[in-house]
């Protein structure tokens, strides 16, 4: 079995080819040189090599239908120069029905990035891979438990961090689960079309602290603050407007979203149950207690 997994240095392509490795699978990936490739995935013991393809193919027409010819399924996810690009991805769905390739996985863009290119009006990829004619899975997880990392900073020094969202819930997963997930439906290498991937319960922001609170044996709060105050401390924390926007429309999405649906999707792919976002933050403890 031949993968290509683009933009494979971004953390959920990352542990996915990492556990393609160990399934065994020849597994190709882009946005990085074979230099890099090998020091991020050795071939260890148990573990197949990895390729890294030379980013000149995906400029070539030509070159890049010769590229995809051996392969069993390509995987697109959030994060890096393919994800970014939705006309880059649009030729990569062409060039992959050309070559009539057996399986497309993309994993929706997730949290932020999703909402932010919605309101943005961009360009729906999943959209157009639905509509190529080739065999698809699309994996649409629901907000990441590692969201909660951003926000490491406030939380640990103010016992805070301030948002928009109130009333918003999430049914935040694991992000290990989701790369568990995609590497499931790649090894089993059958398209399922869309799946969509939540985490076990659903949670508001004020819960997500009170979680927080009882791991961290204090006081942790969700200050509600209009969005024009929420960019002034993003503002003087050093966000980038970009990273201001992207905040700025994952709480608007989360607040007019409604009560997220649960499912057994993550099990059914597994084997195993969903981590718990207290479980998440268990192991990220450190993140919000130690000091830098």
């Amino acid at each position: 079995m031949q993968v290509l997994v683009l933009d494979a240095a971004e953390w959920i392509s990352r542990f996915t080819v990492s556990q393609l490795q160990l399934a065994g699978v020849d597994v190709l990936v882009s946005g990085m040189t074979q230099a890099a490739a090998e020091r991020l995935f050795p071939a260890r013991s148990g573990a197949t090599s990895v390729q890294a393809l030379d980013e000149e193919l995906f400029e070539n027409p030509g070159s890049l239908r010769r590229a995809f010819e051996p392969l069993d399924a390509v995987l697109a996810a959030p994060g890096g120069a393919h994800a970014a690009d939705p006309a880059r991805q649009y030729r990569l769905i062409r060039t992959a029905f050309e070559v009539g390739l057996a399986h497309f996985v993309r994993i929706s863009k997730c949290d932020d990035e999703r909402h932010a290119a919605a309101q943005a009006g961009g360009v729906d990829v999943n959209a157009d891979l639905k509509a190529s004619g080739l065999p698809f899975t699309i994996l649409e997880p629901t907000l990441m438990d590692s969201v909660m990392v951003e926000h490491a900073s406030e939380i640990r020094d103010l016992g805070i961090w301030l948002g928009s969202a109130p009333r918003g819930r999430n049914a935040f997963i694991d992000p290990r689960d989701v790369v568990a997930a995609t590497a499931a439906v790649l090894l089993q290498a059958r398209p399922m079309g869309e799946l969509y991937l939540p985490g076990p319960e659903t949670l508001s922001y004020a819960e997500v602290a009170a979680v927080l609170s009882q791991l961290l044996q204090r006081d942790i709060f969700y200050r509600v603050v209009p969005p024009d105050e929420q960019v002034q401390a993003m503002t003087a924390q050093g966000l980038s407007p970009s990273q201001t926007r992207r905040r700025l429309a994952r709480d608007a999405a989360t607040e007019h979203q409604g009560e997220p649906a649960l499912n057994d999707a993550v099990l059914r792919l597994t084997g195993r149950p969903p981590g718990t976002l207290g479980n998440y933050l268990e192991d990220h403890r450190c993140i919000f207690a130690c000091a830098d």
